[in-house]
């Protein structure tokens, strides 16, 4: 006969018979091995996630039962159209908010722009002040916070930057020019770089057969500091119309330090394209 399965807590603690808790202290080897690989799954872990709101005012009751729903800790925001307006989210803290550099050019007002991160309550972190992009690039957007994981000697910590680089066209109606670049971001393992760069390479886009000017841009960048792309290739946009083509304009990026410790996903459709 078979014996029982050993019950046991998340703590370690347990028993063979399903009785009493074993006091932390008093239970075998097998006890602790679970507790470690539970830890190691579960407790050493940083959900993080990059989306682009395309207005998130009329979103926030849906995307905090989501945020809370997968236990998101970090939730890095472009396009959030905030329009002056202060953005609470219930069980999060609002780490910071960069207001538009010019947004989108259009016919009538300017739309768009707004990056954001949020930080789930209990969790320490700093404003990360300063910024890494060019002195000159006036249409990029970008904040930064650094999340203290550990106090312990030496504390560790990860620094995560949302960015938000707008598409510019060429057209008489939008007098932008495009200066984005990378070469003012850190490039240690402890960072993660992430947004909406509106940059198509097949490293992160499928559907992508030639990469464009930012594409070439990110690759040539990661290529030399030793970072790696997070994506799968998965299309992160759908797009609107009939006939609409998946295409991936976001993109996470670590150092390959960081990078062989991560994983990465798409996630649900909250409605955004």
């Amino acid at each position: 006969m078979n014996p029982a399965p050993s019950a046991v807590r998340p703590d370690g603690g347990g028993s063979r018979d399903g009785g009493p808790w074993v006091p932390r202290g008093g239970h075998s080897r097998r006890a602790k091995n679970r507790r470690y690989r539970y830890n190691c799954r579960f407790r050493s872990q940083l959900l993080v996630i990059s989306w682009n709101a395309e207005g998130i005012r009329n979103k926030i009751a849906e995307l905090s039962r989501w945020l809370a729903e997968r236990k998101v800790d970090v939730a890095a925001i472009q396009e959030a159209q905030l329009a002056g307006k202060t953005l609470t989210v219930p069980g999060y803290q609002t780490a910071v908010v960069s207001r538009r550099a010019r947004g989108r050019r259009r016919e009538g007002p300017i739309r768009g722009g707004d990056v954001a991160i949020l930080v789930r309550d209990g969790l320490s972190f700093n404003v990360i002040r300063g910024s890494p992009l060019l002195p000159q690039d006036d249409t990029t957007e970008c904040c930064a916070i650094r999340i203290t994981l550990s106090t312990a000697r030496p504390a560790r910590h990860l620094d995560i930057y949302n960015v938000y680089r707008p598409p510019i066209r060429t057209s008489t109606a939008d007098d932008r020019v495009d200066l984005f670049s990378l070469d003012g971001f850190p490039t240690g393992d402890s960072v993660l770089i992430l947004g909406d760069v509106n940059g198509h390479h097949p490293d992160w886009d499928v559907s992508c057969l030639n990469p464009d000017r930012v594409g070439l841009l990110i690759e040539e960048w990661t290529d030399r500091h030793e970072w790696r792309v997070l994506n799968t290739g998965a299309a992160t946009r759908i797009g609107y119309g009939e006939g609409a083509q998946p295409t991936a304009p976001d993109v996470a990026l670590a150092h390959r330090g960081l990078a062989a410790r991560c994983t990465w996903s798409t996630g649900t459709d909250l409605g955004s394209d």
